[in-house]
């Protein structure tokens, strides 16, 4: 069984450290130690986390709560502040980013431990339950062997698979994206993935699917498909490098 990624977001140093050394003895894994809202952004997309711990004084330009409303509204995982500010007004801010937990600083490692496991069950637990139909019912994209179909206005519009640029998780909607357009409905990528003829998307991270065969260029870490640049996660760096050799 893998480990639970953590990403900490916290501008003092031995926090840091103390953070990073209490969850590693307790079994997680922590992918970074951020003290800049701007890093803590880039290394969500390229790092995937499944929870943050997020201070709200950082470094840099950008608080924790502006750095969390950015990463929550492209990402879809649980987040705890862990902060000295108990006024009203900073929990007013931070409460409308919808944190799965706010500890106030100084705290104790079992209160830590038990934040995370909760935060990680709670986000699991409204991510699995959906009514037994949700995706069942005739709005739902219908996928052919070369072909899928979504229902617009009137009628279920037909785009073939080979001109689809990618797709997007945007929480419990999916965008597919083509070279003229885009659309966007109701339906979680995972399950839309699992209605695609094999191989015929490749999943690059969380958030992004792609068609490999419409890929124009590679930038760094990113996929060129026409003005779009699709962040490819570390897990999935093998996709950069077979591109390379094709």
């Amino acid at each position: 069984m893998s480990k639970i990624k953590i990403l900490i977001v916290e501008d003092d140093f031995l926090i840091q450290e103390d953070l990073a050394l209490k969850l590693e003895s307790s079994g997680y894994e922590v992918l970074d130690k951020l003290d800049r809202g701007e890093d803590a952004i880039v290394s969500v997309s390229q790092n995937e986390p499944d929870i943050i711990l997020m201070d709200i004084q950082l470094a840099g330009e950008m608080d924790g709560i502006q750095t969390a409303s950015t990463i929550l509204a492209n990402h879809s995982l649980p987040l705890i502040y862990l902060t000295d500010y108990s006024d009203k007004k900073t929990i007013d801010r931070a409460g409308k980013t919808k944190p799965s937990s706010y500890i106030l600083k100084p705290f104790n490692t079992r209160q830590l431990l038990i934040s995370i496991e909760i935060a990680l069950q709670n986000f699991e637990a409204d991510r699995v339950f959906e009514p037994e139909r949700k995706y069942e019912d005739l709005d739902a994209p219908k996928v052919f062997k070369d072909s899928i179909f979504i229902k617009g206005n009137l009628v279920h519009e037909r785009i073939r698979i080979k001109d689809i640029l990618y797709l997007e998780a945007d929480r419990s909607y999916s965008i597919l994206v083509t070279e003229k357009r885009s659309y966007q409905f109701s339906y979680p990528l995972k399950a839309l993935l699992d209605k695609f003829p094999s191989q015929s998307l490749t999943r690059v991270s969380k958030k992004h699917a792609v068609n490999l065969n419409q890929v124009d260029g590679i930038k760094g870490n990113n996929l060129m498909l026409r003005e779009h640049e699709i962040p490819v996660a570390k897990s999935h760096k093998e996709i950069i490098k077979n591109l390379y050799l094709v």
